[in-house]
């Protein structure tokens, strides 16, 4: 049986570790390397050439997206492990070139046919699609302007900004200068017409970036 090769990148140890003992229970799938981060992903991915990267799209410091993306460019598939179900992940997850998507709170065998499919070539967006077709203000418009006019990292700091960070908070978070968190600040308001925090997380709930509660 040609087995497919798994690199399972998970921020949580504990996760990471009940995932590895669920792959292993189906004979078809083995887990060839393990990743705590996105750098250690995209260079594992890059030096093994694994069949599927299973990835969490939520980890810290380089973006779960961005890695998605560098490691989708390599032409390897991705199956996103996304935190929870919302369109501001799955529309980003599906525009870094994500094969799979699903998310933490999926049946195990949602997953498993994640990496089957994607293994063999094809798509696996159940739970992005349904995402998308349920999130932002339930037409997706203003959630496609956004992400056509944003780069995923304007996007980032509009998502902190909007839900009460300042802006060297948002350097600190992203671990960027806060030159740079001041840079994409002007950027996104420049892009947007806007002028003041206020209006940006308006816009950030309108969009389903951010939500009252945050």
């Amino acid at each position: 049986m040609q087995k497919i090769r798994v690199l399972l990148a998970e921020e949580q140890a504990l996760v990471r570790e009940a995932l590895r003992h669920l792959l292993s229970q189906y004979p078809d799938i083995v887990v060839v390397a393990e990743a705590a981060n996105a750098r250690e992903a995209i260079k594992g991915a890059r030096e093994l050439s694994p069949d599927v990267v299973v990835l969490d799209v939520g980890m810290r410091g380089i973006d779960g997206i961005d890695a998605t993306r560098s490691i989708a460019l390599q032409g390897l598939p991705v199956v996103a492990l996304a935190p929870q179900s919302d369109s501001y992940t799955a529309r980003r997850t599906l525009s870094a070139g994500a094969a799979g998507y699903v998310t933490k709170a999926v049946k195990a065998m949602q997953l498993i046919k994640a990496i089957r499919s994607v293994a063999s070539g094809k798509t696996f967006h159940k739970s992005a699609l349904a995402a998308l077709s349920n999130g932002g203000n339930g037409n997706g418009r203003h959630s496609t302007l956004t992400s056509n006019r944003l780069s995923d990292r304007e996007l980032q700091v509009l998502e902190l900004l909007a839900d009460g960070h300042s802006t060297k908070e948002v350097a600190v978070e992203l671990k960027v200068s806060a030159k740079t968190a001041e840079t994409h600040r002007r950027s996104l308001m420049k892009k947007l017409n806007m002028r003041s925090i206020a209006r940006l997380t308006k816009y950030a709930i309108r969009e389903g970036i951010t939500s009252l509660q945050g």
